[in-house]
């Protein structure tokens, strides 16, 4: 990630020279009160150091949140506020001053505050001095368990994003580090509760500066790992673009917010007041949502078109997140009560939800392809064991009485063993071209196997001058043939072709293969005189010729059972060989 890691630097030099109180409380502790008539109560206590300048006041700006609050120095009441009336929520803040004596600072200062109208995040804290976030607390009394719920949603999305993009970094333990530090500043900040934990925000948002970027692209690579997209084609260049969107919105945000931290850090609260009026509408949650539904909604929208289910799921969530801020901000700008505390939470707890639903689909279709994995590698396995056994029973049997023929002939010259020698070694080239050409890839093809049906018949057949027909009809939703499968069906159709020509010496030889999604059928049938049959069961024959049995039906048979499939003779004009493996 170089293209990020000097953004990143930047971001955190940047913050850390901004929003620093310059002005700050010390010992600062927020107690959360009762609810009465609807009013949250909250009380402050502080210490005053000094005050701001060489004024004998202290300058208190009051957000729009606030009601009424009350101060005290030492349990005597210097000031009284009540907010007028008609006036709640709308957007500014009221400066207030609180005529205090010197010979108060250093003093205890309790502030009694109510509030109707609470709002999450940092945009509207009480100002104390030039610049002293120690009101935002109060929300963590009243976030209630669906505000909870949504803000663990978010949290865990983009912890989860942390995680991928340390996985993805050649130092995760450093990468995972920075990214967890600065979201936990993230959350601590966004709801305040660090004024309950310490009042330290400078720490906090140099966390939080150092770790936008990483976790901006956690988003990302979270966003390639939901989605699922492939790696070249329409949907990638579409990523690639919402992720530099991604990457520039990240950036300009963090530059935004630092710029208006500055302002309301070091100048004039006359000058910074403008601003921050104008960045509460416009806040900086808002543009990144907008950027993370980018990078998230364009390629999933061309994913779903595959449909795929978890990538419906992050849309959706999405989709709920965006329209709930989108209602909010709505209300916000039309001058309506801030409701963060509802609509939000709601999208945030769907995107949750979502986000759960959208892993629990990849998960499973995870296993599914991890089952199906394992029962090809099982599959591959047992036909390994069942072409090893071929070649030991096929090759090893003909290999051992050539040499059983040569000892013989050794022994005593008979030049009549050197025919059979012949055949056998013929026969041996045969067994080890097949198995060569059913073990290959290629072969492992209907087309391939018609080719070498038609070859193998007319290498038997023609030598005789006898006629002869090969017809193959392989329908389109026909399964790919397994190499074990291809070895029986060929061995068994050589079988019945041989036997043909040796016991039928007239009449055309017909051999037939349909395959379709439901069975294999193969068909040898011979145009000759034929013989008598005897069946008891599917293939048991007991007639003059080949059909008596031998060697080559029991090899017959036992390829059939092997194939889970039924061996059939019928007498026909002639003799009619029938082997039918289902695929199920």
């Amino acid at each position: 990630m170089p293209r990020v890691v000097p953004l990143a630097v930047a971001c955190g030099l940047l913050v850390g020279c901004g929003r620093a109180p310059l002005r700050e409380l010390d010992d600062v502790r927020l107690e959360p009160g009762e609810t009465h008539d609807g009013e949250r109560h909250l009380t402050l206590r502080a210490r005053l150091p000094f005050l701001p300048g060489d004024a004998d006041d202290l300058v208190l700006e009051v957000p729009p949140v606030v009601e009424t609050w009350e101060a005290r120095v030492d349990d005597e009441v210097v000031a009284r506020w009540e907010r007028p009336t008609g006036t709640a929520g709308v957007p500014g803040v009221a400066t207030v001053l609180v005529p205090l004596r010197r010979s108060q600072l250093g003093r205890p200062l309790t502030l009694s505050i109510a509030s109707r109208h609470l709002h999450i995040g940092p945009m509207a804290p009480l100002h104390l001095g030039a610049r002293s976030d120690v009101v935002g607390a109060i929300v963590a009394r009243d976030l209630g368990p669906l505000a909870v719920a949504g803000l663990l949603a978010i949290a865990g999305l983009l912890v989860l994003s942390t995680l991928i993009a340390a996985e993805r970094e050649r130092r995760p333990r450093v990468a995972l580090g920075v990214t967890l530090l600065s979201l936990s500043a993230y959350v601590a900040n966004y709801t305040q509760v660090r004024d309950l934990v310490v009042h330290a925000p400078r720490a906090f948002t140099i966390a939080w500066g150092l770790g936008i970027p990483w976790a901006a692209w956690g988003v990302v690579v979270l966003t390639r790992e939901l989605v699922a997209l492939p790696p070249e084609g329409r949907s990638a260049r579409a990523l690639g673009r919402s992720e530099r969107a991604l990457v520039v919105v990240a950036g300009l945000y963090t530059l935004v917010a630092v710029g208006g931290q500055l302002l309301l850090s070091v100048l004039p609260a006359s000058v910074a007041r403008p601003y921050y009026a104008i960045l509460i509408p416009l806040d900086v949650t808002v543009r990144l949502a907008v950027a993370a539904t980018v990078a998230v909604v364009v390629p999933a929208v061309a994913t779903v078109a595959r449909r795929d289910r978890s990538a419906l799921f992050v849309l959706l969530g999405v989709g709920a997140l965006g329209t709930s801020t989108a209602i909010d901000v709505g209300l916000y700008a039309a001058g309506a009560k801030h409701r963060w505390t509802s609509d939000v939470a709601w999208g945030a707890l769907g995107l949750g939800v979502a986000l759960v639903a959208s892993f629990g689909a990849r998960f499973a279709a995870l296993n599914r392809a991890v089952e199906a994995h394992a029962a090809d590698l099982q599959r591959r396995s047992q036909e390994r064991d069942a072409l090893v056994h071929e070649l030991h029973d096929g090759l090893g049997s003909l290999v051992t009485n050539i040499r059983m023929l040569v000892g013989v002939g050794e022994r005593v010259p008979d030049t009549s063993q050197y025919g059979a020698i012949g055949g056998l070694a013929e026969e041996a080239l045969y067994e080890l071209r097949a198995f060569t050409h059913a073990t290959r890839e290629e072969a492992s093809t209907w087309d391939a196997t018609v080719a070498d049906l038609r070859h193998a018949t007319s290498t038997l057949v023609s030598p005789h001058g006898r006629p002869f027909e090969v017809d193959a009809r392989v329908l389109p939703d026909a399964p790919l043939p397994t190499s074990v499968t291809l070895l029986h069906v060929s061995r068994v159709a050589r079988e019945a072709v041989m036997n043909a020509v040796k016991h039928t010496p007239a009449g055309r030889i017909d051999v037939r293969l349909v395959v379709d999604a439901q069975r294999l059928t193969l068909e040898v049938e011979d145009g000759g005189k034929g013989s008598e049959m005897n069946t008891d069961g599917d293939a048991e024959v007991a007639a003059p010729g080949w059909l008596s049995g031998g060697v080559g039906m029991e090899s017959m048979r036992a390829r059939a059972q092997a194939l889970r499939g039924t061996l059939t003779i019928e007498k026909t004009r002639g003799t009619l060989v029938r082997l039918e493996v289902p695929w199920t």
